[in-house]
Formats: C-alpha cells, sequence, structure tokens
C-alpha cells in the first residue's frame, strides 16, 4: 500500500522519480526544469499531494465502508476535536500524538487529512467522481503553492531595469 512508504523522509525519493519520469515524457535535456510542466502539461502531483490524494482515498473507502473490514477501525470520522484560534477554527483527530513517530503513523494522517478535505468533496458518494473531483483539487492546490513560491522571488522587473539604464 502507497500510504505505507509515502511519508515525509521518501517525499524526496519520490519527487526525484517524479521529475526524472517526467523529463524523459517531456524528451527534455537532463537538467532542465520541469516542475512546472508537470502541473500544467502533465497533472501529475508530487510527494505531499500524492500522500494527501492517497489518504483521501483511503479514509473515503473507510467512511464508505469499501474496504476490508480490517481496516474499519483506522480511524472514526466523527471522533475529533475543535481548536478555534482567532483566525480560523480547526478540527484535529482526538489524540494527537506526541512523538515523530506517532505523527507518521497512517491512521493519525489518514484522520487529519480526512478532516481537512471540504464537505462537498466528503459527501460524494460515487467513488470514480471523488477520486476525480479529489485528484482536481490536489492538482490545482499543488499549482497554486508553486505559483504563489515563485512569483515572490523575482519578476525580472530589475533586469529591464538594468537594461533601460544602461541604454540611456
Amino acid at each position: 500500500m502507497a500510504i505505507n512508504w509515502l511519508h515525509p523522509p521518501h517525499y524526496q525519493i519520490y519527487n526525484k522519480i517524479v521529475k526524472r519520469a517526467a523529463r524523459y515524457v517531456l524528451s527534455l535535456d537532463q537538467f532542465a526544469s520541469v516542475t512546472e510542466k508537470i502541473f500544467t502539461e502533465l497533472n501529475w502531483l508530487l510527494a505531499t499531494m500524492k500522500c494527501k490524494l492517497v489518504l483521501g482515498k483511503f479514509a473515503y473507502s473507510i467512511v464508505h465502508s469499501l474496504c476490508p473490514k480490517t481496516f474499519l477501525n483506522c480511524f472514526d470520522p466523527l471522533s475529533c476535536k475543535q481548536i478555534i484560534t482567532r483566525n480560523s477554527i480547526r478540527y484535529l483527530p482526538e489524540s494527537t500524538p506526541k512523538t515523530k513517530f506517532g505523527k507518521n503513523a497512517t491512521h493519525y494522517r489518514c484522520h487529519k487529512n480526512w478532516l481537512e478535505l471540504e464537505d462537498e468533496i466528503k459527501n460524494i458518494e460515487l467513488w470514480p467522481i471523488f477520486c476525480n473531483k479529489l485528484n482536481l483539487q490536489c492538482i490545482e492546490v499543488q499549482a497554486n503553492n508553486f505559483i504563489s513560491n515563485y512569483t515572490n522571488i523575482c519578476d525580472y522587473s530589475c533586469i529591464e531595469d538594468a537594461i533601460i539604464s544602461t541604454t540611456k
């Protein structure tokens, strides 16, 4: 099951594999930047969003009793605590682990991920529609995070200013 190996220590390895595969599929050079094309052209997910997608599918299968009975006790979607801050209301699983090992446990991550999903997606009854909507949401969030991270770095206006000042 992908949930077992897809946690933070392995994110870097997974991302390297995805980027190499994208370069191969798009016929790019070895050192070509491919991150943006992964989102726009291929609609692939990097590790953090892939993990959210897999955990979301797993949680959905538990909530709607689509998985084997051995997994049904993995988490209870109704057992959560509410944390109210000045700016937001968050829901967390009732028992929050204190160790890194506990925070990487599948039952905690699955429960936390389920609580972070929008109600519109949680309430979808059909499995294929749920998977499609969840995948589209993950791709959208990933692309928005990528764009917001790189628009703050440099908009090349400093280069244009330098060119204009040297030509005068």
